[in-house]
């Protein structure tokens, strides 16, 4: 089948991360002070490759260039795939034209050298710097084993943050699951991720419920901190963390239901921090708290400010525990100050079911047969 080629080399593209990555055009348009900073400074001046299936439309009037069929676009060793591409250009301030704005749809991948990207329509804002992913949004590193899923994703280029909304948002790493009914966030400079609303961590047989958790994506031991005091807005810039490694090819991430294959330790959740009404379920203890700060791989849990700890028919409560869900080793404290509360806890002993007595239940005597009278003969 012949296919379409079309090079172009407007500007020097800079290679980046997510967000550039998925528009392989779109650095052609931005100038450098726009470009995503903090990702991998590697100047390139390899032109574009463009190729279709269908064929390649410059149109002049309306200063668009339209691919169609099986569109690959190509700079370096980042490549989008789409069914049609449409990149819309203007003249530039200097010399020569600028890509804006650039439109992919149908069966869009992308593979870059630190993450991947599916979905059904996507479209790059160059000016602004925000990429918009719609349709069963896929977003991870087949080399780590780390996948978000979502309806929806906003990616800013200029932060590297990525917002997705919609239903069954997901993010899945080798070891935690994490779910959010409003909003998660990836933060991938940093390596965090952040779930809004009705946010559930699940590990094995423990889960992790809060209104609001931030959690740590790295390969490194997590930090020795207590929990923050506040949960981190959508506009604050959350803590540091180690950037990981990403994929190189487009292979296709595992169904939004299960478990990604072959997991390893990259990409792994190190720690988590929730905030308001956490609650940490296992099948021996519920703790509750206001505040939390789950150390994943040491399996202790930090709590803060009305700590209730519940197994069985025991209680324990206080302002600050820990919580060791590995040994089940729990220190429970109380608060400082005068008016604090004292810790107090509610032991109820085992309770014996009391023996019933034998009930014996008299049975009627069985009728006795009629004697019987021995005829006589008259005399």
């Amino acid at each position: 089948m012949t296919r379409a080629l079309f090079f172009s080399s407007i500007y020097p593209m800079r290679a980046l991360g997510l967000g550039a990555a998925v528009w392989v055009l779109a650095a052609t348009a931005a100038p450098a002070q726009q470009q995503s900073p903090g990702f991998v400074n590697q100047q390139s001046d390899a032109p574009i490759e463009i190729e279709a299936d269908q064929g390649i439309e410059w149109q002049q009037d309306t200063k668009q260039y339209i691919a169609r069929g099986n569109v690959q676009a190509k700079q370096g060793d980042m490549t989008l795939f789409a069914d049609q591409v449409v990149a819309q250009y203007r003249e530039a301030k200097t010399e020569g034209t600028e890509i804006y704005r650039l439109e992919a749809t149908g069966n869009v991948q992308i593979a870059s050298p630190n993450q991947n990207a599916w979905a059904d329509h996507g479209v790059y804002d160059v000016d602004r710097g925000v990429m918009t992913l719609t349709g069963e949004v896929r977003l991870g590193s087949p080399e780590d084993n780390a996948y978000a899923y979502g309806d929806k994703g906003e990616y800013d280029t200029k932060q590297g943050v990525l917002v997705l909304t919609g239903h069954n948002l997901r993010f899945s790493s080798p070891n935690v699951d994490i779910a959010a009914k409003q909003s998660l966030e990836y933060w991938e400079k940093k390596r965090i991720a952040v779930a809004r609303g009705g946010a559930v961590a699940t590990q094995n047989d423990r889960k992790l419920t809060a209104d609001i958790m931030q959690a740590y994506i790295s390969e490194a031991p997590p930090p020795e901190t207590k929990p923050s005091s506040s949960p981190p807005s959508s506009t604050a810039t959350p803590d540091k963390a180690p950037i990981a490694r990403g994929a190189k090819s487009p292979t296709k991430p595992p169904a939004p239901g299960g478990k990604p294959s072959g997991a390893t330790p990259g990409g792994g959740i190190d720690r988590i921090q929730a905030w308001g009404g956490v609650e940490i379920v296992t099948p021996r203890e519920i703790a509750r708290a206001e505040r939390g700060d789950y150390n994943v791989v040491a399996g202790v849990a930090h709590l803060e400010k009305n700590v209730r700890i519940t197994q069985g028919q025991n209680t324990l409560n206080g302002e600050s525990a820990e919580v060791n869900l590995n040994t089940s080793i729990h220190r429970i404290v109380s608060g400082t100050g005068g008016d604090a509360p004292r810790v107090r806890a509610i032991i109820s002993p085992q309770k014996s079911q009391p023996t019933q007595p034998q009930t014996i239940t008299p049975q009627a005597p069985k009728p006795q047969a009629a004697p019987s009278i021995p005829a006589t003969k008259p005399k």
